[in-house]
Order: C-alpha cells, then structure tokens, then sequence
C-alpha cells in the first residue's frame, strides 16, 4: 500500500512537471512573439516616429495574450500604415496640383 502512494506522488510530481515547463515554454514563446512584434511595429512606424497609434499598438501588444492576437494587431498597424500613407499621397497630389491656392 505504501508503495501505491509512494508511486501516485512521484507520477503526480512528474505530471506537475512537465505541465509546469511546458507553460513555462509557452510564456517565453509568446514573449519572444511580443518582442518581435514591438520591433516590427518600430521598423513599420520607422518614418512616422511620433505618431500617438505607434504607442498605441505597442501597448496592445504587450497586453496581448496569444499569437492570432499579435498577428491581428499587426494587420492592423499596417493597415493604418497604407492608409496613411495614401493620405500623404494625396495631400500632397493636391499641394502640387493647386499649390499657389494652398496656402489661402
């Protein structure tokens, strides 16, 4: 009988154990993934680097708490990015066209 126990407690502790490593590796694979991705949102905002969302994604990505979260905040960012950028384009497609009547 002491054995069964004896045996039950090292199973249990074993069991415990790689449960406990296997979160653990789990939690450094998605602070690697956050960190990737907070670079990749600096290089993405690299000609913008005062713009407020830039913080603002950052800031949910270190709030994120799985992969498909990361990868949608950075869908997110670069379309943003695109959509800003055409802004830009724009803006200044309008600059050159009537630039003399700009500035009235």
């Amino acid at each position: 009988m002491a054995l069964v126990i004896v045996v039950s407690v090292i199973v249990i502790f074993e069991v415990y154990n790689i449960y406990f490593t296997a979160k653990n590796r789990e939690l450094e694979e998605l602070e690697n993934n956050r960190a990737v991705a907070i670079d990749t949102i600096d290089k993405l905002f690299f000609e913008y680097p005062n713009d407020p969302q830039k913080i603002a994604y950052v800031i949910k990505l270190q709030q994120s708490q799985d992969e498909e979260n990361i990868e949608r905040i950075l869908d997110d960012a670069q379309k943003y990015l695109e959509i800003k950028q055409y802004k830009t384009l724009a803006i200044n497609q309008i600059k050159d066209m009537y630039g003399e009547y700009y500035g009235r």
